[in-house]
């Protein structure tokens, strides 16, 4: 009789482990999920999920993987669950072949906070230097020849010129009107609503006049570029 109830808990034991290793339960991912980026994923235990980005619809899990099939198309996006050694679940969304995820979810709002303010702080420190322009609601027979240019120092001054290498007379006397120029003074850097990827620059001149600009920033494979999105100038290093 002891030896049956020994193995009758050993295979209980067992089965636990096997349960446990079959992958991510739904217990497990319910809730809400939030982003770096603008957008949360609130996901119920009735199988059913919505998000601004994806919009509403059904989901399953499988493994690891909890695909969710939005209701208005029926296109399905793959997220993998991940559990780090520290505690942290995240949700990581990839397109293609990527290494690194396109999208991070986390189950903890206090987590991505504190990641927006790093990725701001870090974001501020690379875009220090001398940036060169170009603007894209110019003619083409004359944007190829007006170079905008915007110097941000460490030290929180800046430098903004426009310089035009054609021969034109009426562009060169029309140049700020075409394309405007800040001048030189101090600059303050601010986060654009919640997004990581929106921004906006104060500049304030040296006679104290401030303009306020808004940018967009894209950052591909390290390379960081800005988008000023009135005067539709694309700024690279």
């Amino acid at each position: 009789m002891g030896k049956k109830i020994m193995m009758l808990c050993f295979i209980s034991i067992i089965c636990c482990f096997i349960f446990i290793g079959c992958g991510t339960s739904k217990k497990t991912i319910t809730g809400t999920w939030y982003s770096d980026k603008p957008d949360t994923i609130v996901i119920n235990a009735d199988n059913t999920f919505s998000s601004s980005w994806l919009g509403d619809g059904k989901y399953q899990i499988k493994d690891d993987t909890v695909s969710l099939s939005r209701t208005i198309d029926s296109s399905v996006k793959d997220f993998k669950f991940i559990k780090a050694d520290n505690g942290d679940k995240t949700l990581c969304y990839y397109s293609g072949n990527k290494e690194e995820p396109d999208y991070v979810y986390y189950d903890n709002k206090e987590k991505v906070e504190q990641i927006k303010q790093e990725k701001f702080e870090t974001l501020i420190k690379n875009l220090n230097g001398e940036w060169i322009g170009k603007s894209e609601n110019i003619a083409s027979s004359i944007a190829k020849d007006i170079v905008p240019d915007l110097v941000l120092n460490s030290d929180g001054t800046y430098n903004h010129q426009i310089t035009y290498t054609g021969s034109d007379v009426a562009v060169m006397s029309q140049l700020n009107n075409i394309c405007k120029s800040y001048g030189s003074g101090t600059y303050e850097i601010k986060k654009d609503g919640s997004s990581t990827d929106q921004i906006y620059i104060e500049f304030k001149e040296l006679k104290n006049k401030v303009t306020k600009v808004n940018f967009k920033v894209n950052n591909e494979d390290g390379n960081i570029s800005l988008y000023d999105n009135t005067s539709k100038v694309v700024y690279k290093k």
